[in-house]
């Protein structure tokens, strides 16, 4: 019954993990929106919180202009940093 969340021009998700490109105007998803989306995941994991906070605008200006602090305090390795930021 819920068919029609999927259609094209609808945008699903959470805007705390979903990827710039789906945010922008005529943007598509493909494996890089998954691969990003779970770099957002690998930041709460890191960083306990999200990466981007705030009103709804706040958020989604915070995906598109790739504005994450990488040098909050953390319990990782660099290379899983690393590999955290090359994801988002």
């Amino acid at each position: 019954g819920m068919a029609h969340l999927t259609m094209d021009q609808v945008t699903v998700g959470t805007p705390a993990y979903i990827s710039p490109e789906c945010l922008m105007p005529g943007g598509r998803a493909d494996l890089r929106s998954d691969i990003y989306s779970l770099g957002v995941v690998g930041y709460r994991m890191a960083f306990g919180k999200k990466p981007y906070s705030g009103t709804l605008q706040q958020i989604i200006h915070g995906h598109i202009g790739g504005r994450a602090k990488f040098d909050e305090p953390h319990e990782c390795s660099p290379g899983t940093v690393a590999m955290i930021k090359k994801m988002m």
